[in-house]
């Protein structure tokens, strides 16, 4: 998309006075239908198609302001900073300057909700994408519909659809494009198309692991790492004293660790499934769920874990093991880019070389198998305000085209060439000091440019700002977990389930982490109050598998 193109203002003015016109559709729990369009909104789409293959000049001269909201944003730091030669770059060619807004992840789905159905929107929101309120948001003509003909005109950011799946699956569904997903991998991924195991992973202290005599590994059953937490506890090779906690997690990383590891279909989004003959479950009733909910009790009875771990908030689990370092475990990201901020962490916080006191790996269930719900190739999703002027909209487009282009993703990842960066023989060097990328030299940089469209985990697999060695792993964990995931424990998506919508799907919302972490806590008899949480959500649960029965074929 480097032709230039002449805008047609007259047309698109009127265009942009019919597009905001809202329209409304029906749809069934077994069939979902696009909103219906009125003759006035298809002739619409029609002329700004044809004014998108027929200008020739982009024309910038109108100063835009960007209202943006995403739980990634913080405060403090200045977006359209003079000083930032990055933001600068961008807020130069393209004449704007940016609105951002901060949104709590606590709170990331109901802000994102009052602001749709207040019809209050910023211009650019990041969605953590559920699909029943999309459909709804779609049914009544909240959320931007794109014009026709957008993915010749965007031909990168069309890639980038390709490469997440999601959007041009739901597009096909209701007939028009109305978001578009971020997709985690583009030219880059480690894994099979549809196979996206979590970069989450496991690290442990290495110096305590060699100290009591633990077998360092790629992976680890959960039994065994019950044997690494009893053996720091017992031993307390660190010499942390009355502050040792063997595990540090959240109630969020305990679930994952424990339940997660050991049941696959237990992820928020994803946890209804088909088996192989047909039959549709449960995830969070499979007797594998209460495997891992029993290693959860079994891990807080032994002391492993924090006694107030259902206490922790933001980043304190993690903290304690590369801050206070106070704790022999921690679940956290693992790509390159992570590692190095742990070696990074651990040298600033604790004069400690990552080397020597860090070991990154992952966890299994107990019958060797790793286990991962179904997700799609993108986190988030972008969301414009259904009355964005057209003008405006396409020049963000213009803007998102260019960061998923080749170049664009080498600007956005590695700085400038010839400042950050040079190409030696045939190959990008950072000109940046050890330990540093462009990140951390241009503050603008994340979330703003570095998550525009296609993630960072794409790029950071080749970034050579990062050791070799660290982006080795990277790719070999991603592939092991493949591996060991090809029993049916890490599938693809059985998109039917995934994208169903009707009322008594959309009517579940509730937090499975905090209602375990109940139970763990409680002192009960495990089984026993876990059958009690299934019985107790039966009447939400058993109506749509009712439905799974009689709509999915």
């Amino acid at each position: 998309m480097r032709n230039k193109m002449k805008r047609i203002m007259a047309l698109m003015l009127s265009v942009a006075m019919v597009m905001s016109l809202s329209a409304c559709g029906s749809k069934e729990a077994e069939e979902v239908s696009a909103p219906a369009a009125s003759e006035k909104q298809e002739s619409a789409k029609a002329d700004v198609a044809e004014a998108a293959s027929t200008v020739d000049e982009k024309d910038y001269s109108e100063h835009y302001t960007y209202s943006y909201a995403s739980i990634q944003i913080t405060e403090s730091t200045d977006y359209n900073a003079k000083d930032d030669a990055m933001t600068q770059y961008w807020q130069e060619k393209y004449n704007f300057d940016w609105d951002v807004i901060s949104i709590s992840s606590d709170n990331w789905d109901s802000t994102v909700s009052t602001w749709v159905y207040g019809e209050d929107m910023p211009d650019v929101t990041i969605f953590d994408y559920k699909h029943p309120q999309m459909m709804d948001w779609i049914d009544q003509g909240l959320v931007f519909e794109f014009p026709e003909g957008w993915e010749e005109r965007w031909p990168n950011v069309y890639a980038s659809q390709v490469n997440a799946g999601i959007g041009n699956v739901v597009s096909e569904q209701v007939g028009a494009t109305y978001f578009l997903a971020r997709p985690n991998y583009s030219d880059n991924k480690p894994n099979s198309p549809d196979i996206n195991p979590t970069n989450m992973m496991l690290y442990i202290r290495k110096d305590w692991a060699e100290a009591v005599g633990f077998e360092l590994k790629e992976y680890y059953t959960l039994d065994e790492l019950m044997e690494y937490g009893r053996l720091i506890k017992e031993q307390d090779p660190g010499n942390v004293g009355s502050d040792l906690i063997p595990f540090g997690l959240s109630s969020g990383n305990a679930y994952n660790l424990f339940v997660g590891t050991s049941s696959t279909y237990t992820a928020t989004g994803y946890n209804f499934y088909r088996d192989d003959a047909g039959e549709f479950h449960w995830g969070l009733a499979d007797e594998d769920t209460l495997e891992g909910l029993q290693l959860w009790r079994d891990a807080f009875d032994q002391g492993l874990l924090s006694k107030e771990f259902y206490t922790y908030s933001g980043a304190e689990d993690v903290e304690d093991f590369y801050v206070r370092g106070i704790s022999g475990l921690m679940w956290y990201q693992g790509g390159a880019r992570y590692q190095q901020n742990v070696e990074n962490y651990m040298r600033d916080n604790l004069n400690l070389e990552y080397s020597d006191t860090v070991w990154q790996c992952f966890a299994v269930a107990n019958d060797g198998n790793y286990h991962w719900a179904p997700g799609g190739n993108y986190w988030g999703v972008i969301m414009f305000n259904p009355d964005i002027e057209i003008e405006k909209w396409e020049r963000y487009m213009d803007m998102l085209d260019e960061s998923a282009s080749e170049e664009g993703q080498i600007l956005i990842r590695m700085g400038f060439e010839g400042v950050d960066w040079e190409y030696r023989d045939g190959e990008m060097v950072s000109l940046l000091e050890e330990g540093k990328d462009a990140r951390s030299k241009y503050p603008s940089i994340y979330p703003l440019y570095h998550q525009l469209l296609v993630l960072s985990d794409d790029f950071v697999l080749i970034n050579p700002n990062y050791p070799q060695e660290y982006r080795d792993l990277s790719v070999r964990m991603y592939q092991l977990k493949e591996q060991l995931g090809k029993n049916g424990t890490c599938p693809g998506i059985d998109y039917d389930i995934y994208l169903y919508n009707s009322e008594a799907l959309s009517a579940l919302n509730f937090e499975f982490d905090s209602d375990f972490a109940n139970i763990v806590v409680s002192g009960g008899e495990v089984e026993t109050e876990w059958n009690a949480w299934l019985d107790k959500w039966a009447y939400m649960i058993d109506p749509v598998l009712q439905e799974f029965e009689e709509n999915i074929q």
